[in-house]
């Protein structure tokens, strides 16, 4: 199964255009695929100018890692905090 992800496509319609099941209708400049339709053929996969549809496998690994790449943002960013506090305090206590 393929799926579109939402916030890369720019509405171009070629994958419609292509698709010879004529599974993928254009709804608010939007690709949206009929999964009833869809042969799983991939055409539209390859024509895809910005690479927006993928296998359904794979999109789901892209957003299992999406989120844990944000969670190691906020792990960063709390680290970060962290030190900074304690390196102001260090400082603070052996100033001159």
């Amino acid at each position: 199964m393929v799926y579109i992800i939402e916030n890369e496509c720019i509405g171009c319609g070629i994958c419609a255009d292509v698709c010879p099941e004529n599974a993928i209708k254009m709804d608010f400049r939007k690709a949206h695929i009929d999964t009833q339709r869809c042969s799983d053929c991939g055409i539209c996969i390859n024509t895809c100018l910005r690479n927006a549809i993928m296998r359904k496998s794979v999109t789901q690994d892209i957003v299992t890692l999406k989120k844990r790449m944000d969670d190691i943002r906020k792990r960063i960013t709390l680290l970060s905090s962290n030190l900074d506090e304690l390196t102001h305090k260090t400082w603070a206590e052996n100033k001159p």
